[in-house]
């Protein structure tokens, strides 16, 4: 009698919130671009070791966009400006603002396999991570070492494993100077532009598939119609929300979505929405009453949204975004314990 064999699916769901702030033009969290140097290139690149292995990746475009950004140089982010800054010009809120924010790290996988880093870390807990308190004990050399350490902790292992210079990064271990920032710096732009070239790479191959979502989130289908969970096959949901109130705003973004398929330099090639989300697209025909006079969502107006993105390029949040992000954007980029980051 032949074994069982079992049938499995890796899908993995490639997703960040969108964190740009549209009034500023400042990314006001880090983290698409830190986890875009430790997880999004070597969760591909580490496939060329298993070329029997296939794998499934959601790119959700609010993601994609925001690693376009960085890749063209062309994001704002709090974090990346104060760490790249000479150590000589920092400011007083600088430092403060590094000593508060910098060790939001994990402590045994990130933070403790470079030793000068736990030294500062520990300097840090000894003052209770009270910024005010601690900033005696930091002198100009130790905020030099935690500008290069805390963006050096989330390097990819693999692109540090096939790198010599980042290799030479790591074994001077402290006395880091203004050429170390720099090329910190260099490296960080060279690993989220490779990245693009592997994802495109291994789909040529055959080896992986790329999916993709509504631009913000999975979730908007259920904004458009909260019985998409029936079709899902999410049996005994019941929101009680009212199926029709987000229809117009919900289809609004899936079709930029949809749209976005072609975002971040993976252009050229068909990426499948995943099944869930193509319901979103119908809502339109499903509750005609939501297509009433003057909407732009009218059905034969979604023709001309696709068009108009297109012909705009990437697509970018809606107007309603960037007023939302306006009344709720906050002072800083990090917020809660500074342990509670996941590696």
């Amino acid at each position: 009698m032949a074994e069982p064999r079992i049938r499995l699916v890796f899908l993995w769901h490639m997703h960040q919130p969108y964190y740009k702030d549209l009034v500023q033009g400042m990314y006001r969290l880090p983290w698409t671009r830190l986890h875009a140097l430790k997880d999004y290139y070597g969760m591909v690149a580490i496939l060329d070791e298993f070329p029997r292995v296939r794998q499934t990746f959601n790119l959700v475009p609010s993601l994609l966009t925001q690693l376009e950004d960085y890749a063209q140089g062309a994001a704002r982010e709090t974090v990346q400006e104060i760490a790249y800054k000479p150590t000589r010009d920092l400011t007083r809120e600088d430092c403060l603002y590094m000593l508060r924010y910098f060790f939001q790290a994990n402590i045994d996988h990130l933070i403790t396999r470079y030793p000068r880093y736990r030294q500062l870390f520990d300097r840090m807990q000894a003052n209770d991570f009270q910024p005010e308190r601690a900033l005696p004990f930091f002198q100009q050399n130790d905020l030099a070492d935690l500008q290069v350490l805390s963006q050096l902790a989330w390097m990819d292992e693999q692109y540090l494993a096939e790198d010599p210079e980042l290799q030479a990064l790591v074994a001077k271990e402290r006395g880091y100077g203004p050429g170390d920032q720099r090329l910190l710096q260099r490296k960080q732009s060279e690993i989220i532009r490779a990245l693009f070239e592997q994802y495109r790479a291994a789909a040529g191959r055959g080896q992986i598939e790329i999916s993709t979502s509504p631009f913000y989130h999975p979730i908007l289908p259920l904004l458009c119609d909260t019985e998409a969970a029936a079709q899902a096959r999410l049996r005994g949901s019941r929101s009680g929300a009212d199926p029709r109130a987000h229809g117009q705003d919900g289809l609004s973004r899936a079709v930029r979505g949809v749209v976005a398929r072609r975002a971040a330099r993976l252009r050229g090639r068909r990426v499948p929405n995943r099944p869930a989300q193509g319901a979103s697209l119908l809502q339109v025909r499903r509750h005609p009453e939501e297509c009433r006079e003057g909407s732009s969502l009218r059905p034969e107006n979604v023709g001309p949204i696709v068009l108009g993105a297109l012909a705009a390029g990437v697509s970018r949040p809606s107007q309603s975004f960037s007023r939302r992000s306006e009344r709720h954007r906050c002072d800083g980029p990090l917020t809660g314990n500074s342990a509670a980051v996941a590696a």
